[in-house]
């Protein structure tokens, strides 16, 4: 193979083009069979092997820099940048990365993995080379999707003249722009790129600056006259030169010769530019030309079948019953079918996102109540509160990793107006192999800070169900549901209604999903699954675990949780978010507001980005899954036991364990000791103690000298 006979990059600079034209082919070869192994995206990167073999033909990018927007089509990049051996580990726990990543590689010029940061991170990187007096160019690589993106248009608008070293390189691989047509486009677009063209352009204009009174508006009256013919030749391509670009192009982006004419005459010109190229998704592979979307992301696969398509046919979706649905998305589908047919002012807004969420047979059988606005989450949101107030009832459904980008719409357009907007949000939790930037572990903790919202999360699709219909018709205000990657792992015997006979518990509220008298679990969504579990695996040691589903993480009933706690005197929280913004953390508080006796736990997800792995290593690195809830609640029941068989004062000390998870350990005091030594009461020493301790995480408990709260302190019941 030719792959194996290059050393750097520069090897490639050295091939004859019908060698590059095989080298393509073998690249297409290790990326379909490990994708096929490790999952990832696959139509995308099929698309941009000859662009990345005419980039690394062309520059040096060890002096020069590129930027792929959103990133996920850089695999030929980086095979050839270094990486084939580190190929096999695509995608796997401490392997190579799906995206771009500077700690990866010096070839990665900026970590990418959302849309649209491209422009501007090119530009800034531009700048930055200039002022610092750095030869080279920065490419920023954007697809024509992008542009759906406000901030692409943000970036083009704030482009100057003086941006020499920007080129921007258009992978439009579905011709949503608009191309030119004609022979004489393309006879001039011949002519632009040439060198000699270049250079006589260059020395008329020199010397006619040269000629005295007359010269210069010579020059400026030939400008004009160039102008005019440019706009008549290339009409709907001059938005780009509006925003100070010089426009080339369309390009055959698999035409690895002309490719390598245009960027080589990027490389020597001194204005910014842009340079549209035209690929095909999917290039190579049959299936994926056929279905570049069904091959977007793809889990592995058998390459002879490919995968399967995935969507079913629409009707036929209708009338599938909940049982049958393989994920948290296809339920939500399901659902929002119901809801639309019983309620006609239901609307659904997606950015981009309609066949991930589930929203493409809602589409097929509403069109005239779906919208897809691109990627402009910050749009959706807005426009979804415009529509509450004329009275429908918006369902935005939108993953949660991009639901960040539009925080401020959030609270400034939907909640300050307690606007009735009901959020569907996809992929909360744990991503997997996509890794960090893909992460849906923080909106539930800016959510939680937000006045007069409520938060629901289903651990089953007959929760999903009862929760969106209750979203929809029964509450006030904005909503947020969210609902992890993949299926319900929640046992059947433990599920929505079935210990209560198809009997639904009213919302809003807590469950007590199994009854318990020793330890006290309190958590929701898929770590309710872990819970239960935990509690079955104990139950054989004879430890009775008490598992509660908040279903409402905001308000949240602490009285159903209380209840339990008082009887156990523990309580377990159990996370797939961030500590901070957690109920866990709210219980803290809770608790230590109304001095109560608790020995307390807390486990999530730790304080620092979350790489890539499967989503069950990731649970169990992050101590999460079930064997650490096992081993928490465990701990916590011989604590309580071996308090009770002492007479010493526990107080507990918030620290971090070595996994990360928040956890407490219990500093013991011996009381008699302490009331010699500083003559002081019990229960004074306890009030000291506490100032010494994170306010936060303190829960005051003494053993058997448990401090009690007054009557005025007990609690009453109800949703905090």
């Amino acid at each position: 193979m030719l792959l194996d006979q290059l050393t750097s990059p520069a090897d490639i600079a050295t091939l004859p083009i019908e060698e590059l034209d095989i080298l393509a082919a073998e690249l297409r070869d290790v990326i379909i069979d490990r994708v096929s192994q490790n999952g990832g995206h696959l139509a995308s990167n099929l698309g941009t092997i000859e662009l990345t073999l005419a980039l690394l033909r062309t520059y040096d990018f060890t002096r020069d820099r590129v930027i792929w927007d959103v990133g996920h089509q850089a695999y030929a990049y980086k095979i050839l940048t270094g990486r084939r051996d580190a190929f096999a580990t695509l995608r796997k726990k401490n392997g190579m990365s799906g995206f771009p990543k500077r700690e990866e590689s010096s070839f990665d010029s900026f970590n990418t993995g959302h849309s649209t940061t491209s422009l501007s991170a090119a530009l800034g990187m531009a700048r930055g080379m200039r002022m610092n007096h750095q030869p080279g160019k920065v490419i920023a690589i954007i697809g024509d999707g992008a542009f759906t993106g406000g901030m692409a248009y943000e970036a083009l608008n704030n482009i100057r003249p003086e941006d020499t070293n920007l080129i921007v390189i258009l992978n439009d691989n579905q011709m949503s722009i608009s191309s030119n047509v004609g022979t004489m486009a393309r006879h001039f677009d011949q002519i632009r790129v040439r060198p000699t063209y270049l250079r006589m352009k260059s020395k008329t204009a020199s010397r006619l600056e040269h000629i005295p009174v007359i010269g210069r508006g010579i020059l400026h009256f030939l400008e004009a006259v160039k102008k005019r013919m440019r706009r008549f030749i290339y009409p709907r391509n001059i938005v780009f030169e509006t925003f100070g670009l010089r426009y080339y192009g369309p390009v055959d982006g698999h035409d690895i010769e002309l490719l390598s004419t245009y960027l080589e005459m990027a490389s020597y010109r001194s204005a910014p530019l842009i340079i549209h190229v035209v690929t095909q998704k999917g290039r190579g592979y049959l299936p994926a030309e056929n279905r570049p979307s069904d091959y977007h992301g793809v889990a592995p696969f058998v390459i002879e079948k490919g995968v399967s398509p995935k969507t079913t046919p629409y009707r036929e979706r209708i009338e599938t019953s909940l049982s049958s649905c393989r994920s948290f998305s296809d339920a939500f589908s399901l659902c929002l079918l119901e809801q639309a047919r019983l309620n006609k002012q239901v609307v659904a807004i997606t950015a981009a996102m309609a066949s991930g969420t589930g929203l493409i047979p809602f589409s097929a059988n509403y069109p005239e109540r779906f919208y897809d606005v691109g990627i402009a989450e910050q749009h959706a949101v807005t426009m979804a509160a415009g529509m509450a107030v004329e009275g429908k009832v918006p369902v935005v459904a939108i993953y949660s990793t991009f639901m960040q980008r539009a925080l401020d719409q959030v609270l400034h357009d939907v909640v300050y107006q307690k606007l009735h907007v009901v959020f569907c949000i996809d992929r909360a939790g744990v991503i997997g192999e996509d890794g960090e930037t893909h992460q849906g572990l923080y909106d539930r903790a800016f959510l939680m800070a937000l006045p007069g919202v409520t938060i629901l999360e289903p651990r089953d699709y007959t929760a999903m169900r009862q929760m969106l219909h209750y979203a929809v018709n029964l509450c006030e205000g904005p909503v947020f549901i969210r609902y992890p990657r993949g299926g319900t792992i929640c046992p059947e015997t433990y599920r929505t209604g079935v210990q209560r006979d198809g009997e639904l518990l009213p919302l809003p509220g807590a469950e007590v999903v199994r009854v318990g008298c020793d330890v006290t679990l309190v958590t929701s969504g898929n770590c309710v699954g872990h819970g239960i579990v935990a509690a079955e695996l104990l139950a054989q040691e004879g430890i009775e675990v008490e598992v509660i589903d908040c279903r409402n993480v905001k308000p949240l009933d602490i009285k159903t949780i209380v209840a339990s706690v008082r009887r156990t005197q523990t309580c377990l929280v159990v996370e797939e978010v961030v500590a901070a913004g957690g109920i866990g953390r709210a219980l803290a508080a809770h608790f230590m507001q109304k001095r109560m006796a608790v020995f307390y736990r807390h486990l999530s997800i730790s304080d620092h980005p979350v790489s890539q792995a499967t989503v069950k290593e990731t649970w169990a690195d992050e101590g999460i899954d079930a064997t650490a809830c096992t081993e928490a609640l465990r701990k916590l029941y011989f604590e309580k036991q071996h308090s009770f068989s002492t007479t010493e004062a526990c107080v507990p000390n918030s620290v971090r364990s070595s996994g990360g998870n928040n956890s407490l350990s219990y500093v013991h005091m011996q009381v008699q000791e302490q009331q010699k030594k500083h003559n002081q009461s019990p229960n004074r020493l306890h009030r000291q103690a506490q100032i010494s301790v994170d306010p936060v995480t303190l829960l005051p408990s003494t053993g058997n000298r448990t401090v009690r709260p007054n009557k005025n302190d007990r609690e009453r019941g109800g949703l905090i």
